[in-house]
C-alpha cells in the first residue's frame, strides 16, 4: 500500500514540471507573436502640420489641396425650433469671468446657429453666440425656460475655405461676441453672470462645419477695452421701418452690407425722391433692432454726389404712437458731395426714431446714400443675481485648453435635446480634403502621406464616413516610393465601387474592382495589408481584394483622393502596425466570375439567340440573396449544347478552385461542362470539369474541382431536366486572382467574334483606361465602336490613334 500511494506525489510532480516547461513554451511563443506587431504610428490627424507631407498633382484644378482636421457633428440633429440640438460642456457653474476662442472653418456650411457657449447653467439657462448658417447670420441669443430669446443678429456672409476665428468674452453682465478680430455684438444682460462653456450645434451635414482647438481664458476688469458706439440702424442687425410716406423707400437709408474680411464699404441703394411729383417734408419711423431700447449718441449721413438734402429733424420715442415723439433737433445738411457728416447729440434712450426730411438744396431731386444711428443697445434689467462682486480666475489665467490631440473627448460632457432627431449625436475628430481639387482622369489629385520609403510588411486601418457620394477614388496609400509609384486602395464614390489601382510613371492604372455599395451615415472600417508581394483590402472585415502584385515591395503610407465635396467623404483616426510575413493569414477564396468585378462574356462562336450568359455573372458581392437577374434559356428558340467563353475580371489569370449554382425553383440544368485556356478565346482550351446538377428548387449546389489556372473559361450547358427551358440564378466560380494576362509573341488575333462590352465606353469621355501591358487586337466591334485610353491617348478598336 505504501509502495503504491509514494508514486502519485512523484507524478504530480512530474505532471508538474511537464506543463510548467509547457506554459513557459506557450508563454514564449505568444510573446514572440505579440512583439512580432510593432505599431509604426497612430494618429487622429492633430498632427496633420508637423507630421505628414500632401502632394497635389501639378495638373490638377481647384489646387492647392485643403487638408484639414478639426471637430464637427456627423449625426446631424436638429429639433423643431432649429436651434441649438447638441452640445459639449466643460468647466464649473460657478466660472465667472472668462473668455472662449475657438474657430470655424466651412465650405457649403449648413446647419443651425453654431459656435460659443457662456454661463451654462442647465439645458434651460445659458447663452450662445455663432453663426447660423442657415439663415446666413451671426445671432447671441439667451436660453431661458420660455425658450430663446434673441439678444442680437448680425446679417453677413461667412466665408468658405477661410479659418475664422471667434470669441465670445463673458464678464459680469458684459457679452462681447467677435469675429475674424471684429466686434459683432457687445451688450449688457445681466441673467447669468457664471457658468460652463461649451460648443453648440444643430443641423450639420456631414463635415462642412469644423470647430479648432479650444482655449478658454479668466479676464480681468481691464482686460476689456471700454464699449465703442455700435450701429444701431442697420437693416442687417434688425432694424426696420414700420411707417412712412413713400412706401420702401426710406429702407435704402439703412441697408449698408457689413463684410467680415474685407473693409470696402457698400453702402447699397440710395435714397432718391423726385420732388416735382411729391413735396416736402417726408418722414419715416424706424424700429430699432429686435425693438430693444437704445441709448443715441451720434447720427451721421453718407450723401451722395448732388441733389443733398437741406434741413432734417430727428425724433425719439419708446413708444410707437403719434403723439410720444420728441424732437432731438432740427440739422442743417451740407452741400458737399460724397461727404460723410456727423451730428452729436446728448445721449437719449428710445425705441424707435422718426426722421423728417424738410428741405432740399434742389427743387426737382433730392438723393442720400445712408444713414447711421450710433450709440448702445440696452440690455435687461439687472438681476440680483448678477449684481454680486465678479469673481475673477487669476490674471489672464489659461483655465481650459483643448487641441483636440487625443482621439476621445474626454475632457467634454455631451448634451443632447431629448426632443431632436435623431436622438444621439456624434461629435467627432475629422480629416476631409476641402478644395474639391481633381484632375480630368479621375486619378488621385492629392496625396496625405508619411514615414520611410525603407517601410515593409504593414497593415494600415482607418475608418470612412460618408454623407453623400461625392468624390473619385478615395483610400489608403501604400508602397509610396514618390507621386509616380504607388498603391491606393479604397473607394470611388462616383463609380459606387471599391478599387485597387497602382500609380505608375505611364499613368494610374485599375488593378481591381468591385461594385458594392457603401453604406452612409455610418463608419466603415477598411484595412490594407501590405506584405509579401500580396495585398488584401478588407472593409468592414469583408475581403474585398486580395491578389499579388510586385511593383512596389516597400514605401510610405498615407491617404489620397480627388473630387470631394467639400466634407462630404471623412476619415478617422489612422494607424500602421508592422507585420511578420510567416503571420499572415492564409488567403481565403474569392469569386472571379462576378461581372461586378469586371468580368464578362468576351467570345461566342456565334451570336446568341435566347440566353443571357451575363445574367449569370451579375450577383452582388456582399449580400448573398442579392442574385440580380436570372438566366433564362428558351430550348423551343434554340438547341443544346449552348456555350459561351468568359474573361476574368481585368483580363487576370486565376486558379479556380470550386464552381457554384444557384438554381430557380424549377426548369434545372442537369449537365453542365467546362474548359479553360491559358491563350485565346478561341483556342488552346483543355476539360476543366462536367457537372451533374440535382433537380432541386431553389438550391445552392457547390462542386470541388483541382486547382487549376486560367485566363478564359468555356461553359456549355449540355442538358437539362425540361425540354422546353433552363433556368440558373447565378453561377459562381472561386478560387484565387493571379496575375494580369499579357499576349505572348506570335499569338494569333482574335478575328471578326462577338464582343460583349465589360465597361460602358462608346464615346470619347467614357474610354476605358488600359495599362500599356494589355493587349487589344484584332477588328472587333466594327459596327459599335468603342473607345479605350493608354494614358492620356484616346483609341478606337483596334488602337487607331485619335489623339
Amino acid at each position: 500500500m505504501k509502495g503504491k500511494t509514494s508514486l502519485f506525489p512523484w507524478f504530480l510532480g512530474q505532471f508538474a514540471s511537464v506543463n510548467l516547461v509547457s506554459f513557459i513554451l506557450i508563454l514564449v511563443i505568444g510573446l514572440q507573436a505579440f512583439t512580432a506587431e510593432k505599431v509604426l504610428f497612430k494618429s487622429n490627424f492633430s498632427d496633420l502640420k508637423t507630421k505628414w507631407n500632401v502632394w497635389d498633382d501639378p495638373q490638377a484644378k481647384y489646387k492647392p489641396s485643403q487638408w484639414r482636421v478639426g471637430l464637427t457633428e456627423l449625426s446631424g440633429i436638429e429639433n423643431e425650433e432649429e436651434k441649438m440640438a447638441t452640445a459639449l460642456l466643460a468647466g464649473e457653474k460657478s466660472w465667472q469671468n472668462y473668455a472662449v476662442e475657438t474657430s470655424l472653418f466651412t465650405v457649403d456650411g449648413r446647419g443651425y446657429l453654431t459656435g460659443i457657449i457662456c454661463g451654462y447653467q442647465d439645458e434651460n439657462h445659458f447663452y450662445i453666440a455663432g453663426y447660423n448658417f442657415d439663415k446666413e447670420r451671426f445671432e447671441l441669443e439667451a436660453r431661458t425656460p420660455d425658450g430663446y430669446d434673441v439678444l442680437g443678429y448680425c446679417e453677413m456672409d461667412f466665408p468658405p475655405n477661410v479659418e475664422i476665428p471667434i470669441r465670445f468674452d463673458f464678464r459680469g453682465s458684459r457679452l462681447r461676441f467677435s469675429a475674424h478680430n471684429k466686434v459683432i455684438f457687445d451688450i449688457e444682460d445681466g441673467r447669468y453672470p457664471s457658468g460652463k462653456f461649451g460648443l453648440g450645434a444643430s443641423g450639420f451635414k456631414g463635415a462642412e462645419v469644423l470647430f479648432s482647438q479650444v482655449t478658454v481664458k479668466s479676464l480681468e476688469p481691464e482686460a476689456l477695452p471700454a464699449r465703442n458706439p455700435q450701429d444701431l440702424l442697420s437693416k442687417r442687425y434688425g432694424a426696420k421701418v414700420i411707417s412712412n410716406t413713400l412706401p420702401d423707400e426710406f429702407e435704402c437709408l439703412t441697408d449698408h452690407k457689413l463684410w467680415l474680411t474685407r473693409e470696402e464699404k457698400d453702402n447699397g441703394y440710395e435714397l432718391e425722391i423726385d420732388l416735382r411729383k411729391v413735396k416736402l417734408p417726408l418722414e419715416a419711423v424706424f424700429a430699432f433692432p429686435q425693438e430693444r431700447e437704445v441709448e443715441i449718441q451720434k447720427i451721421g449721413f453718407q450723401l451722395a454726389d448732388d441733389w443733398f438734402p437741406g434741413k432734417v429733424e430727428f425724433l425719439v420715442s419708446e413708444q410707437n404712437s403719434a403723439n410720444s415723439f420728441h424732437s432731438l433737433g432740427t440739422f442743417d445738411v451740407e452741400p458737399e458731395g460724397g461727404s460723410y457728416q456727423e451730428f452729436k447729440i446728448n445721449p437719449v434712450k428710445a425705441r424707435y426714431l422718426k426722421i423728417r426730411l424738410l428741405s432740399s438744396a434742389s427743387q426737382d431731386w433730392l438723393r442720400l446714400e445712408e444713414m447711421f444711428i450710433y450709440g448702445f443697445p440696452q440690455g435687461p434689467e439687472i438681476t440680483a443675481v448678477s449684481k454680486q462682486e465678479s469673481k475673477t480666475s487669476g490674471r489672464g489665467k489659461i483655465l481650459f485648453k483643448e487641441d483636440f490631440s487625443s482621439a476621445s473627448l474626454n475632457k467634454w460632457k455631451i448634451w443632447d435635446d431629448p426632443q431632436a432627431s435623431p436622438k444621439k449625436s456624434q461629435w467627432k475628430i475629422v480629416l476631409s480634403e476641402f478644395s474639391g481639387i481633381y484632375n480630368e482622369m479621375e486619378n488621385p489629385a492629392t496625396v496625405l502621406f508619411r514615414g520611410e520609403k525603407s517601410w515593409k510588411n504593414y497593415s494600415l486601418h482607418t475608418n470612412l464616413y460618408a454623407v453623400q457620394g461625392d468624390g473619385n477614388l478615395s483610400g489608403f496609400i501604400f508602397g509610396y516610393q514618390d507621386h509616380d509609384q504607388y498603391y491606393l486602395a479604397g473607394y470611388n464614390f462616383y463609380k459606387d465601387r471599391f478599387e485597387l489601382g497602382t500609380q505608375t510613371p505611364n499613368g494610374f492604372e485599375i488593378l481591381a474592382f468591385a461594385e458594392m455599395n457603401f453604406p452612409r451615415g455610418e463608419w466603415i472600417p477598411l484595412e490594407v495589408i501590405f506584405a509579401q508581394k500580396r495585398i488584401t483590402f478588407k472593409s468592414n472585415s469583408l475581403v474585398i481584394f486580395d491578389m499579388h502584385d510586385d511593383r512596389y515591395l516597400q514605401g510610405r503610407v498615407g491617404l489620397g483622393t480627388s473630387g470631394l465635396g467639400g466634407g462630404s467623404i471623412i476619415f478617422g483616426e489612422i494607424k500602421a502596425v508592422s507585420i511578420e510575413p510567416g503571420s499572415l493569414p492564409p488567403p481565403e477564396l474569392q469569386d472571379l466570375l462576378s461581372s461586378r468585378r469586371g468580368a464578362a462574356i468576351i467570345y461566342r462562336t456565334e451570336p446568341p439567340k435566347s440566353d443571357q450568359f451575363d445574367e449569370m455573372l451579375d450577383h452582388g458581392l456582399m449580400d448573398e440573396e442579392d442574385m440580380g437577374n436570372w438566366y433564362d434559356l428558351d430550348l423551343k428558340e434554340t438547341e443544346l449544347p449552348e456555350e459561351a467563353v468568359f474573361c476574368f475580371p481585368q483580363g487576370r489569370f486565376v486558379e479556380i478552385h470550386k464552381i457554384g449554382f444557384k438554381l430557380a425553383d424549377k426548369y434545372f440544368p442537369k449537365e453542365i461542362k467546362f474548359w479553360v485556356s491559358n491563350q485565346t478565346p478561341k483556342s488552346g482550351f483543355k476539360p476543366l470539369t462536367t457537372i451533374n446538377l440535382q433537380a432541386k428548387p431553389d438550391s445552392y449546389q457547390e462542386f470541388s474541382v483541382t486547382a487549376t489556372k486560367a485566363k478564359y473559361i468555356k461553359i456549355q450547358i449540355t442538358k437539362g431536366y425540361d425540354p422546353e427551358e433552363i433556368r440558373i440564378k447565378d453561377m459562381f466560380i472561386k478560387g484565387f486572382f493571379k496575375e494580369i494576362g499579357i499576349k505572348p509573341a506570335g499569338e494569333e488575333d482574335l478575328g471578326q467574334v462577338q464582343l460583349w462590352e465589360k465597361e460602358a465606353n462608346d464615346s470619347l469621355s467614357q474610354a476605358q483606361l488600359l495599362p500599356p501591358s494589355v493587349y487589344l487586337g484584332g477588328e472587333a466591334g466594327q459596327k459599335d465602336v468603342d473607345f479605350y485610353r493608354y494614358s492620356q491617348t484616346f483609341c478606337v478598336n483596334s488602337l487607331e490613334d485619335k489623339r
